[in-house]
């Protein structure tokens, strides 16, 4: 877990983390295909945006490519100090809003990290 920045508090990975993960166990069951793996991206997004977090996965046979073809919204790789500046909001870039100055649409409403 070192290569993923401090996100404790910022970022919803899963309520059923494997012990010393950021991977929820959920997710062992898509590593095969498309449809699952956006169903669970689905799911914890609803999770994150209920708890007021950013929404996030974690895998080591789900790479990168595939989370950016289920998830249309695109996806933001976790960069040092990024993830708090993406909390920021109405600053943050991420969500249209007259304080922002950002022309952020719908489809950069949910992000993944």
């Amino acid at each position: 877990m070192a290569d993923i920045p401090a996100t404790a508090g910022t970022v919803h990975f899963g309520n059923h983390l494997k012990d010393g993960t950021r991977e929820d166990i959920g997710l062992d069951a898509c590593t095969g295909g498309d449809a699952a793996l956006g169903r669970w991206l689905s799911m914890i997004a609803r999770e994150a945006m209920d708890m007021g977090l950013l929404p996030g996965i974690s895998h080591p046979r789900i790479p990168a490519p595939a989370v950016e073809r289920c998830w249309r919204a695109g996806t933001v790789p976790p960069e040092p100090g990024e993830i708090s500046s993406r909390l920021d909001y109405p600053f943050n870039g991420l969500f249209s809003h007259p304080a922002s100055g950002s022309p952020a649409g719908p489809r950069r409403l949910a992000r993944a990290v």
